[in-house]
């Protein structure tokens, strides 16, 4: 943060000119870009997926677009991490579904979580639900 690296500093600056600083406005007002459609096939890739979607933080983004993508929440377990922001929590509360918190950072707990469930056969559907950024 404000400081001068010899690598960073110059690509930073390339990226800046070549895309600017924001869109100005969230992908719903604004549209996406080619940058929104590069990261999303990038965790694609890296996760094994045919699509994702990505979400900018935001509290309203947040507690509206979860209900809304996850829809009716029977048979669904949203896992998501103890630190998750408000707005995420509000969110998962819209959706109906059952609700499991797995502590922060702790993947034995969340494989346990997940273990638990996929066993159970009570879910249709699991989502996991973290930050990119905490902002705790």
């Amino acid at each position: 943060f404000g400081g001068v690296d010899e690598m960073c500093t110059p690509a930073v600056r390339a990226c800046l000119m070549k895309d600017g600083v924001s869109t100005g406005s969230s992908r719903a007002e604004a549209g996406s870009t080619p940058l929104h459609e590069e990261l999303e096939e990038t965790v694609c890739r890296f996760l094994g997926k045919e699509a994702c979607v990505t979400i900018p933080m935001g509290f309203a983004t947040n507690s509206t677009v979860l209900p809304a993508i996850i829809g009716d929440g029977t048979e669904v377990l949203l896992i998501s991490d103890e630190l998750n922001h408000k707005s995420i929590v509000e969110g998962v509360r819209l959706c109906g579904a059952t609700v499991k918190a797995f502590s922060h950072n702790d993947m034995g707990h969340l494989e346990e979580i997940l273990k638990t469930a996929t066993e159970s056969g009570r879910y249709k559907r699991i989502w996991l639900l973290v930050e990119g950024i905490y902002s705790m």
